[in-house]
């Protein structure tokens, strides 16, 4: 017989809303969250060769706290950006279970979006990722 799951801990990120109440909040509310793309986020000569069609779009808060999570500030420069949002969303999940979680009875799910095909999707997570998490490390 299967052992039960229980989903006790969520979080999430999404643009305009950094948690889940902020997320709930914007879908009753009918929030737009695609915005103008900030400037920091947009390269101006990728987008006068003609790389993008729009200067729109979903855009997540750049708020990733390296020293939270021991790594030095060096390192997550070099990081992937999803990497460390990956990081800091299973943290707030464990967090939002409370403190009398097993750890060796616990996992965290992630779930992400926006890649265009499944031949890409497997090219990002089992190539990409992991060369990057390969040069994180060293």
């Amino acid at each position: 017989m299967p052992e039960a799951v229980a989903i006790i801990g969520m979080a999430a990120a999404f643009p305009g809303a950094p948690d889940l109440p902020t997320f709930w909040s914007n879908i009753a509310r009918g929030v737009d969250a695609i915005s103008e793309a900030p400037a920091s986020r947009l390269d101006p000569e990728y987008f006068t060769d003609g790389g993008l069609s729009t200067r729109r779009g979903g855009f997540l808060a750049a708020t990733f706290d390296p020293a939270a999570f021991g790594i030095m500030p060096v390192a997550a420069a070099a990081a992937e950006p999803d990497q460390l949002l990956a990081l800091q969303v299973a943290d707030r999940a464990l967090a939002d279970a409370g403190t009398a979680v097993p750890h060796d009875r616990t996992g965290v799910i992630l779930g992400r979006g926006n890649y265009p095909t499944p031949g890409l999707t497997r090219l990002v997570n089992r190539v990409r990722v992991a060369e990057q998490v390969a040069m994180t490390l060293a």
